[in-house]
């Protein structure tokens, strides 16, 4: 990603996307890098390589960008301020939450933020879209809706050991041959077929 453009390092900021007929045309908009982000988390899990951990540190300080100052409440440069987006990017707001100890701060002011804007509607509980002014905003939208969630339940995920493997601790003993065994052939029907009679 990074040798095409989509990627800046050491920014590690990460852009919308390329022109159709080439490579060479990078869209610079900047969209929350979440996806990136969890990639690296996982692979710094499962192999302990250096390179992994400083992209995890480049990537968190990259999605300060997504941070209005001065309550640090997610939001997506790009579209939050200006309410100009299209319909699944009203979904993108918490895309880079996923790092509990560096990102609770935010996580908690932002579920706040999006909660004070669950207040719209005809049942008064439609979320608005931007959480910047802790109120509802007039706009409606299942990805608003999505978003608040997303970021509010966030907030009940706690720090964990990562999941073990068989040679890192796990007790599971597999079996290679279950179900295999019984009297019935595994592409025999489970009943008889539904005939013209049974019509």
């Amino acid at each position: 990603m990074a040798h095409i453009g989509l990627i800046s390092e050491p920014e590690y900021k990460v852009f919308d996307g390329v022109g159709i007929s080439n490579c060479e045309s990078v869209n610079r908009i900047q969209w929350s890098a979440g996806t990136y982000l969890i990639g690296a988390v996982y692979m710094w899990n499962i192999t302990k390589d250096p390179k992994w951990r400083e992209r995890i540190e480049e990537w968190m300080r990259g999605v300060s960008v997504f941070l209005a100052q001065p309550g640090k409440i997610l939001y997506q440069a790009v579209v939050s301020r200006q309410l100009h987006c299209n319909v699944d990017q009203r979904s993108f707001s918490t895309g880079g939450a996923f790092l509990y100890a560096a990102a609770h701060e935010a996580l908690a002011t932002s579920a706040e933020a999006a909660a004070l804007t669950c207040r719209g509607g005809d049942d008064r509980l439609q979320c608005g879209h931007s959480w910047l002014p802790s109120s509802f905003d007039g706009d409606l939208g299942l990805g608003n809706q999505m978003s608040a969630l997303e970021v509010i339940q966030s907030l009940l995920a706690k720090p964990n050991n990562v999941p073990v493997t068989n040679s890192t601790g796990g007790t599971s003993k597999g079996d290679p041959v279950a179900g295999s065994s019984g009297n019935r052939s595994p592409v025999s029907p489970v009943r008889a077929r539904t005939t013209a009679a049974d019509e």
